[in-house]
């Protein structure tokens, strides 16, 4: 029996690997195929979590008020600050990335170096970020290096270089996910956060674990950020 069932879950991971692939190549030339930052997780029916999740669909108010912990915890497992959406009539979890919370982290890392005068968050799509992509500008302390570099980078119109790379992998350190860097037309740093490549990771991750049956992107849409 733990055979068939052992083979039955990696059937399912196998399914569900798939169809992020093929969401993602869908999406390759467009928006994305599915919501960025959000995640359907179902749990097996005997596990603690799989538990929760049953009786929170049922209604029971207990259950529901200990959804937000149950996110809390898989936050702190995954590195990943995530909040707890909905659960569905499948006994499904869905969550969510906390956008602005995963920004704040990659900024107080960035403004322990001694080139960086302020950072602001940009969570809401822009003309310079694709859907799917969320931000952080950092503005460097005129004078300094970091400040010349961006400087130059938006004179001359460019936006990506071996320099700036360099420049936002050494800001952002230890950071996980790490961002892609890229200068502004103000000469700013933009570190940018890919929600989409985050997204199916989180999906591999999770139905790697032990008391998941399977876990999905979702194609529900809702407004952004909500």
């Amino acid at each position: 029996m733990r055979g068939v069932c052992a083979r039955s879950r990696i059937a399912r991971w196998q399914i569900a690997l798939a169809g992020v692939a093929f969401a993602l190549a869908a999406g390759a030339s467009g928006p994305p195929p599915f919501v960025p930052g959000d995640l359907i997780v179902k749990f097996t029916e005997a596990s603690e979590r799989g538990v929760l999740v049953t009786r929170a669909v049922h209604g029971e108010k207990t259950a529901e008020r200990q959804l937000p912990e149950l996110a809390a915890h898989l936050s702190a497992e995954l590195g990943v600050p995530l909040r707890a959406v909905r659960v569905t009539s499948g006994r499904e979890l869905v969550l969510s990335i906390e956008r602005e919370q995963l920004l704040d982290r990659l900024a107080d890392r960035v403004r322990r170096d001694p080139a960086v005068r302020r950072t602001q968050l940009r969570a809401e799509p822009a003309t310079v970020l694709s859907p799917g992509e969320i931000a952080l500008v950092v503005q460097c302390k005129p004078g300094s290096d970091a400040a010349r570099l961006l400087q130059a980078a938006a004179d001359r119109g460019e936006r990506r270089s071996r320099d700036i790379d360099a420049l936002a992998a050494r800001l952002s350190a230890g950071a996980e996910p790490p961002p892609a860097g890229a200068a502004s037309e103000r000469g700013e740093l933009v570190l940018v956060l890919d929600l989409v490549a985050l997204t199916v990771q989180l999906v591999e991750r999770v139905t790697r674990r032990a008391d998941v049956e399977y876990a999905q992107v979702s194609q529900a849409m809702r407004p952004f950020g909500k």
